[in-house]
């Protein structure tokens, strides 16, 4: 795991599996963690040093409800655990997928954790603020990779949480409940949240500058308004075309199959 300290108040956590991220961000004597690293040893390590700095009080925040994201309250289990509505309905609707993608994955790979089980969770509004503090954040809806998700704004940071989008390291990418349509309303929303920040923080691989933001949301629209006009003639972006990415890129074309031809 790498800890990339960003200013005294942000610091983004990037797990060995995946780089999925995990962003300790302090507001007044409240420390807020959204979403989780993977391992449980990365996830104990995140814990130590959150609470040997911690003021006060920790909160968690959830971008989306993919298992990846939500395992923060294992090592967290008396903080409040915050996220968009659509994430709140999804989770409720499906208790035991994230728990079983989770024990999937450890039997996989024979890693010994404890059962998993969602805290009970408090939903926000999308689109929304939520204050901490004497900070506000705003909460935008992100569907399109999953059919929930929301980003979380970080004003008085210039700082975008964005869960999976704009990564350096991974492509678009459309779950099972994902719509290109959405994905691509997304990425407009996202585009017109970058004017107010410095650094974007996404799900998967590390913080980038506003700069190169801008240039992975031009290459992931070339990509994802080609899926949605035409899935036959998307390439995937030029900077992330190593065979994982590739397969990634025949999932999004079987999914984009299978949706269109469910009558």
């Amino acid at each position: 795991m790498e800890s990339i300290s960003l200013r005294p108040e942000l610091t983004v956590y990037v797990s060995a599996i995946w780089q999925t991220t995990s962003t300790r961000v302090r507001c007044g004597e409240t420390t807020l963690v959204i979403d989780s690293v993977v391992l449980p040893e990365e996830l104990a390590d995140v814990a130590s040093a959150i609470n040997r700095g911690a003021m006060g009080d920790v909160a968690i925040a959830i971008t989306h409800g993919d298992w990846d994201h939500v395992l923060a309250p294992t090592v967290f289990p008396d903080a409040p655990v915050h996220t968009g509505a659509s994430t709140c309905s999804r989770l409720a609707a499906t208790p035991e997928e994230t728990a079983a993608a989770l024990r999937s994955f450890d039997e996989q790979w024979y890693i010994l954790r404890e059962p998993f089980a969602l805290p009970a969770l408090t939903a926000h509004p999308l689109p929304g603020s939520w204050q901490i503090a004497e900070q506000t954040i705003e909460l935008h809806p992100t569907p399109g990779h999953t059919a929930d998700g929301c980003a979380y704004h970080l004003p008085w940071l210039k700082t975008l949480v964005c869960g999976d989008y704009l990564s350096s390291v991974e492509i678009p990418m459309l779950n099972a409940s994902g719509s290109i349509e959405d994905y691509v309303a997304t990425l407009r929303r996202l585009g017109a949240l970058l004017g107010a920040v410095e650094t974007v923080i996404p799900g998967h691989g590390p913080p980038v500058c506003v700069g190169r933001a801008r240039e992975i949301l031009a290459e992931d629209t070339i990509y994802a308004e080609a899926l949605l006009a035409d899935p036959a003639d998307a390439t995937p972006p030029p900077s992330r075309t190593n065979p994982h990415q590739l397969t990634i890129h025949a999932a999004n074309l079987t999914q984009l199959e299978r949706t269109r031809t469910v009558p």
